[in-house]
């Protein structure tokens, strides 16, 4: 088709941080519109887009961790296996048997900070997942953390180490020790070996945990208190603690939306959001059976 043939009409819709399946129903009216000669309206449901738009790429990881008799680390080694790409190519074209689009690199994230001796850190290829993957945001870092900063926590608890503390000592760089200090000091922080110590009694059994991420050079460190409810298994968030280093900020207002944002959207991703399946489709296609906060 000329290119002076090709009308586009933006219209603003809903944001979305990482690829949604615009691409794809582009491809579905432009393949429907050659084969009947006349111009076509194709509009994807929500169950469509759930069920056939790219997805985050699942992630394994294998992390394992040795201590001295003095609860120092010894060893730490950190395995994941992980598509190696996000795929950009149109589902569509595929079925044609023309496609177009690629596979781009990048999908672990690691930002490896922590100066432990004997340090084996690496990626494996692994790209058998039956579903198109593209990015999402923080791609890669937001799995690669959790898995790094829960372990870190297990280590800590195997050294009965005070959390921050542990993590501290092996630190170097001051702008992510800041960041974890500010944070602890605005919470108002007590070291203890863990938040609460053998089974609680009462029907709430509460924790605290703490975690830091550098991303694209900005530092972040967060605390958290969370109440689990030991008969029902529901999960309660109480407070929230953010401590930022992300340099030279022009809109505070603009920032502090961001953090809280990303709050809810991390809150969101732990606690509800899942991606299921069947041995054909994603069954997850609606906000029904994918709950957002």
């Amino acid at each position: 088709m000329p290119v002076d043939k090709v009308e586009v009409r933006w219209v603003e819709a809903a944001g979305q941080y990482g690829r949604n399946g615009l691409e794809h129903v582009i491809a579905d009216a432009a393949i429907v519109s050659r084969a009947v000669g006349r111009p076509v309206r194709v509009e994807w449901m929500r169950w469509d887009s759930h069920g056939w738009d790219p997805k985050e790429p699942p992630l394994v990881q294998d992390l394992e961790g040795a201590l001295d008799a003095q609860g120092n680390v010894t060893a730490w080694r950190h395995h994941m296996w992980v598509p190696t790409f996000s795929d950009t190519r149109l589902l569509p074209s595929e079925l044609i048997g023309k496609p177009v689009g690629e596979k781009s690199l990048g999908n672990a994230a690691i930002g490896y900070e922590y100066t432990f001796d004997n340090a084996d850190v690496s990626s494996h290829n692994e790209n058998r997942v039956g579903v198109i993957t593209a990015w999402m945001r923080a791609p890669g870092q937001f799995e690669t953390t959790f898995a790094m900063e829960a372990f870190i926590d297990e280590l800590a608890a195997a050294a009965k180490q005070d959390p921050l503390e542990f993590r501290l000592k092996y630190l170097k760089e001051p702008r992510t020790i800041g960041v974890l200090k500010a944070a602890a000091e605005r919470y108002g922080w007590q070291p203890r070996v863990a938040f609460s110590a053998g089974k609680q009694s009462s029907r709430k059994a509460k924790g605290r945990g703490i975690a830091w991420v550098n991303r694209d050079d900005s530092r972040v460190a967060t605390i958290a208190d969370v109440e689990v409810d030991q008969q029902t298994g529901e999960i309660r968030i109480v407070r929230v603690v953010v401590a930022h280093d992300n340099g030279f900020v022009i809109s505070p207002d603009g920032m502090r939306n961001q953090i809280e944002g990303n709050i809810v959207q991390s809150i969101s991703r732990t606690l509800h959001e899942e991606v299921t399946f069947d041995h054909a489709h994603v069954t997850s296609r609606d906000w029904a059976s994918y709950p957002i906060l």
